[in-house]
């Protein structure tokens, strides 16, 4: 089964790369922009994980974040991704899926 992933970034560069990068390690991609297409997104389509920008307009990415673990969504990892210098965005996220499913087992 392909993990999904929901990327919540208003800067479309970096948007474009953590889209290409994933895609081509084979994860389904899903990208908005806004806050509230996000809390829409994680309701119906419920991703593996949500890679969420903190600073995003209207409505802030730490907003976001509690409405969504408000949910009471089972097994949705949230976790925020700044500059990686050290690694590629793929391998962070990668190592947020394994260690997810880690704990589901």
């Amino acid at each position: 089964m392909t993990a999904k992933v929901l990327i919540v970034e208003d800067e479309a560069a970096l948007t474009e790369v953590l889209r290409y990068n994933l895609e081509a390690e084979g994860y389904a991609v899903r990208h908005t922009a806004r806050g509230d297409e996000a809390e829409v997104l994680v309701a119906e389509e419920h991703p593996d994980l949500v890679v969420l920008d903190w600073m995003l307009p209207e409505v802030s990415g730490i907003e976001i974040c509690r409405r969504i673990g408000g949910q009471q969504i089972v097994d949705l990892h949230v976790d925020t991704l700044e500059v990686v210098n050290e690694e590629p965005a793929v391998m962070a996220v990668d190592k947020v899926l394994e260690r997810a499913r880690d704990e589901a087992r």
